[in-house]
C-alpha cells in the first residue's frame, strides 16, 4: 500500500478544527436528495447541492413506481446510459454511459454494498445475479469517478441492498409474475427486527423461453442480510448471496435470415455459472466527530459453457473467478475557519485470480491471470462561501500488479508479469446562486488497467504488454427546482481518453489480431432531463446527444479483407447513438391506480467492424410501453405491456465474414409483449425513532437524508 494515503490524511485531518458545526443547512422543500456515492464507501453522504458533477438516484419507491422488471430496464431510463443487446437473451444486456459501448470492456463501475462485481477476466457485469426486488437504493454518478478506481471511466453505479430500519416490525412479502415469451417468477422475502439486531431474507427464481429459438433463461438467487446497530453510533452488516442460472443466448444472425425469421436462432450456446457473494460493512463514530467505515468481500463465481455451438465451430469452456476486497475510510465533517467542509481518507486491497480453459476443433487453450492491486484516495468538500460556493478535490493512487500464465495449441507456454500505476485528481466547484438552483463545473481523472482476458488475448498478449486506458474529462452543469413539484438539469461533457484498447485484426499470428492500444479518442456531449409530478399527473423527459469519435488515424482490417480500412480523426466509434431520448406520463385516476405509459428513441449508430464509418447505419428505433398498477391494502397488482407497437428494430449489428464474404450480423429485440404481477405484504413498517449522535456536522447530513 502506498503511503499516500496517511500523508494526506495527516494534512487533511491538521487542518480541521477541533470543535464540529453543521455542514449546510436544509431547505424545508426537501429536494435536495442526500448522495452516498459522493464518497468511496457512504459513511460520508453529501447532498445534490454540493455534488460537482450529474448525479441520478432512485430509492426504493422510485424502484416500484417505474414499473420496471430489472436492474438494466430501469437504467434505461435515463437518456445518457447506452444500452444494447449483444447475447440475445432477456438476462445480459450490455449497459455502458457517456460515449462508452462496454467494447471491449466496460467502462462503468458497478458496485453492490461498496463491492465491485465487474468480473475480474473482461470487467462485464452480469446484471442477471442482482435482482431488483432486493434493492433499496440505486446511485448513478455518470462521469470519471476518481475515488472508486479503476473501470471508473464513465462513471459509478451503486446498488444498495435492502435492510430494515431500526426498530422495524416483523414484515414479509410474496409475489409472482408471467406474461410474454413463457415469463414467470416468483418471489419471497421476510425483514424484521429484535431489539439491537436486524435481518433480511430474499429468494427469487425467474425463468423465461426465451421470444427467440433456444434462448431459454433461468435464473436463481437468494441473500441472507444480517445487521447489529447496538446504539446510534455503531452499525455492523453482514451478507451472503448465493445464485445459480443457465442461460441460453440467441446470437446474431444475418440480414437475409433476419428478414425470413427473426425468431431464427444459428449459433447455440449455453452457459452455467454458480456466484457466492459475502460482504462485511462496519461503521464507527469516534471521538473527535470522526467516522470510521470498513467494507470486505469475498466473490467467487465459476462460469461453465458445455455447448458453444457456431456456425462451423463447436467448442465448451470452463472459467473460474475469485475476488476478495477489503476498503477503509475515515472521515470528518465540521467547521474551519468559519468554513463547513467534510474530509474522508481511506485505503483500498484487493486480490482476484482468473483461470479459465476452452477447447473447440484444433484450437485449445488455458489462462490464469493473478490481479494484486492497493489503492489509497482522499477528498476535501469545503464552502468557500457558507451555503453558496463550495470546492471539491480529491486524489486517488492505484498500483495493480499482473501474474499471468497461457497456453495454446500455436502458442508455447509462459508466463509473465507485468504492473500498472497511476494518480488520477479531480476538482470540482459547485454554485448555489439560490435554494432552488445548483450550477457546477468539474475537471476528473481515470483510469483502467488491461483486464485479464485483454493481457492474454489468444496467446498474443506476450511480449506485447498494453498500457492503461486514461480518461481526462471536464463537465459543467446546473440542476434545480424551478417551481414546486418541477425538477431539471443539463449538462456538457468533454472527455479524452488515451491508450484505449482497441482488438487490432491485422497483425499477422496465426489466429489472427491482437489487442493495441489506440493514441487517442474522445467523447463529448450533453445531457438534459425535465420532470414534473403534480397530485394526479406526472412527466418526465430526458435526451443525451452524444459523440464518440476517434482522435487519431489508425488501420484496421474490414471483413473479409486485411488492411483496407483507414480510420481518420472524427470518424465515430460503433454502437454509440448520436441522439438517445425518453419520456414517461403517469396518471392517478384514483387513490391506489396509477396509469403510466414510457417511450424510448435511440438514434442511428455505426455498426461493430465499420470504424471507418462506410457502411449504411444501423436504423434508428422508437419503443413504447404502458402500465397499469393497484395498490389495495397489502395487495399490489400490475399489468404491463412492452413495446406496444410492435416495432421491429435490432440493437446491435456487426460487419464480419462468412464464407469469404462481406456479412451484416443483427441482434434483433422483441415485439411485442405483455407481462401481470401480483403481491402480498405481511405486518407493517413502524420504524422507532433512531438516536442521534448530538454533535458534529455528519449528524447534520444524516438528519438530512430522513
Amino acid at each position: 500500500m502506498t503511503p499516500l494515503g496517511p500523508a494526506v490524511l495527516a494534512v487533511l485531518f491538521a487542518a480541521s478544527s477541533a470543535q464540529a458545526a453543521p455542514v449546510l443547512t436544509v431547505s424545508d422543500g426537501g429536494w435536495r436528495t442526500p448522495v452516498h456515492s459522493a464518497n468511496r464507501l457512504p459513511d460520508a453522504p453529501t447532498t445534490a447541492e454540493r455534488v460537482a458533477g450529474a448525479v441520478a438516484v432512485f430509492d426504493r419507491a422510485a424502484i416500484v413506481r417505474s414499473g420496471a422488471r430489472t436492474l438494466p430496464e430501469l437504467l434505461g431510463r435515463i437518456a445518457g446510459v447506452n444500452a444494447f443487446d449483444a447475447n440475445g437473451n432477456a438476462f445480459q444486456p450490455t449497459l455502458d454511459m457517456r460515449g462508452f459501448n462496454a467494447q471491449p470492456v466496460p467502462a462503468t463501475a458497478v458496485l453492490v454494498d461498496g463491492v465491485r462485481v465487474n468480473e475480474p477476466d473482461f470487467g462485464q457485469v452480469n446484471w442477471q445475479l442482482i435482482p431488483l426486488g432486493d434493492v433499496e437504493r440505486v446511485e448513478v454518478l455518470p462521469g470519471p469517478a476518481t475515488l472508486f478506481g479503476r473501470g471508473a471511466m464513465a462513471g459509478v453505479l451503486s446498488v444498495t441492498t435492502r435492510r430494515p430500519a431500526r426498530g422495524e416490525a416483523l414484515t414479509a412479502e410474496t409475489g409472482a409474475e408471467g406474461g410474454s415469451f413463457g415469463r414467470r417468477k416468483g418471489w419471497a422475502a421476510a425483514q424484521g427486527t429484535a431489539r439491537a439486531l436486524d435481518w433480511r431474507v430474499h429468494a427469487v427464481q425467474e425463468r423465461e423461453d426465451g421470444w427467440r429459438h433456444q434462448s431459454e433463461g433461468d435464473v436463481k438467487t437468494a441473500r441472507l442480510k444480517l445487521g447489529w446497530r447496538p446504539d446510534a453510533d455503531s452499525d455492523v452488516a453482514v451478507s451472503y448471496e448465493r445464485a445459480a442460472d443457465r442461460l441460453r443466448q440467441g446470437g446474431s444472425i444475418i440480414g437475409s435470415e433476419l428478414a425470413e425469421d427473426p425468431t431464427r436462432n444459428v449459433s447455440k450456446v449455453e452457459t452455467v455459472s454458480h456466484l457466492d457473494m459475502a460482504v462485511v460493512e462496519a461503521r464507527r463514530a469516534l471521538p473527535g466527530d470522526l467516522s470510521l467505515s470498513v467494507n470486505g468481500s469475498f466473490r467467487a463465481r465459476r462460469e461453465d459453457t458445455p455447448q458453444n455451438k457456431g456456425r462451423t465451430t463447436l467448442s465448451k469452456g470452463l472459467s473460474n473467478m475469485a475476488s476478495r476486497a477489503g476498503t477503509v475510510q475515515l472521515s470528518r465533517s465540521g467547521e474551519a475557519l468559519g468554513r463547513a467542509y467534510t474530509l474522508t481518507a481511506g485505503g483500498e486491497a484487493a486480490r482476484s485470480v482468473a483461470a479459465s480453459e476452452s477447447f473447440s476443433s484444433g484450437f485449445d487453450s488455458r489462462t490464469r491471470v493473478r490481479d494484486t492491486a492497493s489503492a489509497a484516495f482522499a477528498q476535501a468538500v469545503f464552502d468557500l462561501v457558507p451555503e453558496r460556493l463550495t470546492a471539491t478535490a480529491g486524489v486517488r493512487y492505484d498500483e495493480n500488479h499482473y501474474d499471468y500464465e497461457y497456453w495454446d495449441s500455436f502458442t508455447a507456454f509462459f508466463r509473465g508479469r507485468t504492473a500498472y500505476h497511476r494518480s488520477s485528481p479531480k476538482f470540482g466547484l459547485t454554485y448555489n446562486p439560490h435554494p432552488r438552483w445548483t450550477t457546477y463545473a468539474s475537471y476528473a481523472e481515470a483510469f483502467r488497467a488491461p483486464t485479464a482476458n485483454e493481457l492474454t488475448p489468444l496467446g498474443n498478449g506476450k511480449g506485447q504488454l498494453l498500457n492503461p486506458v486514461q480518461v481526462k474529462t471536464y463537465e459543467a452543469g446546473l440542476r434545480g427546482r424551478p417551481a414546486d413539484g418541477w425538477t431539471l438539469s443539463a449538462a456538457v461533457y468533454r472527455g479524452d481518453a488515451i491508450d484505449e484498447v482497441y482488438f487490432d485484426p491485422t497483425v499477422a499470428v496465426p489466429v489472427g489480431g491482437r489487442n493495441v492500444n489506440l493514441p487517442r479518442t474522445r467523447r463529448y456531449g450533453t445531457e438534459e432531463a425535465v420532470s414534473w409530478e403534480g397530485e394526479r399527473w406526472g412527466a418526465s423527459a430526458g435526451h443525451a446527444w452524444t459523440r464518440a469519435e476517434f482522435a487519431s488515424e489508425i488501420a484496421l482490417s474490414k471483413a473479409p479483407f486485411v488492411a483496407n480500412q483507414l480510420v481518420g480523426k472524427g470518424d465515430s466509434l460503433p454502437m454509440v447513438p448520436e441522439h438517445r431520448g425518453t419520456l414517461e406520463v403517469s396518471y392517478k385516476p384514483a387513490a391506489g391506480w396509477r396509469v403510466a405509459t414510457d417511450g424510448l428513441c435511440v438514434g442511428t449508430q455505426n455498426i461493430l467492424g465499420d470504424e471507418a464509418n462506410q457502411e449504411r447505419l444501423l436504423p434508428s428505433y422508437c419503443v413504447a410501453n404502458l402500465g397499469v398498477s393497484l395498490e389495495r391494502g397489502a395487495w399490489s397488482l400490475g399489468l404491463r405491456g412492452t413495446n406496444i407497437t410492435d416495432a421491429r428494430y435490432s440493437t446491435r449489428a456487426i460487419l464480419s465474414s462468412l464464407s469469404g464474404r462481406a456479412e451484416r450480423f443483427y441482434v434483433p429485440a422483441p415485439g411485442i409483449g405483455a407481462g401481470a404481477s401480483v403481491a402480498y405484504r405481511w405486518g407493517a413498517e413502524k420504524a422507532a425513532p433512531t438516536a442521534r449522535r448530538k454533535t458534529g456536522g455528519y449528524e447534520v447530513v444524516r438528519r438530512a437524508m430522513n
